[in-house]
């Protein structure tokens, strides 16, 4: 692997960590430093879980996960990662949070990746694979926006059954 992209992957482990910050409205350095309060190992669990499960979409690893967050080890990521499988297997209002949490970041992930690329006549056989990588790409985006719009179906739908109730 070249150093080009060792430092994408951990640009783009470092961009998702930013934007969960964002979401979670906490400091970067709470998340990926040694804090131990509740409130940051809760929301660190979270962004660890989301990339863990996501890593192979991601074509990262667990080793590299860890090195993002102060050079914890690939187990931590594991722990954390069956640790909010638990939490969603039992409890309803953390699993919808998390899944809140988890759509929010695929948008902004999978519409990063879709850079546009160029692809000249002469480039041609040497980009298929690439043009291959954008349709799926592409394709998942269109999937995470069925979801979303599902989702807001859905909440206009509780919105109006509360409101029919009152």
């Amino acid at each position: 692997m070249s150093k080009k992209d060792k430092l994408s992957k951990e640009t783009l482990i470092l961009s998702i960590i930013d934007s969960a910050c964002g979401f979670y409205n906490v400091k970067f350095s709470d998340i990926v430093g040694k804090c131990r309060k509740n409130e940051f190992k809760e929301v660190r669990h979270n962004i660890m879980a989301y990339l863990a499960i996501k890593k192979d979409s991601l074509k990262i690893t667990l080793v590299e996960i860890g090195k993002a967050f102060g050079q914890r080890d690939h187990t931590t990521i594991i722990h954390a990662r069956n640790k909010i499988k638990d939490y969603c297997g039992y409890d309803n209002n953390f699993k919808n949070e998390f899944n809140e949490f988890v759509t929010h970041l695929d948008v902004i992930v999978y519409s990063n990746l879709m850079k546009p690329v160029f692809i000249y006549k002469d480039d041609l056989n040497e980009n298929k694979e690439k043009l291959i990588i954008l349709r799926n790409r592409l394709a998942k985006i269109k999937r995470i926006e069925g979801i979303i719009e599902d989702q807001i179906i859905n909440i206009k739908s509780d919105i109006w059954a509360i409101l029919s109730t009152d």
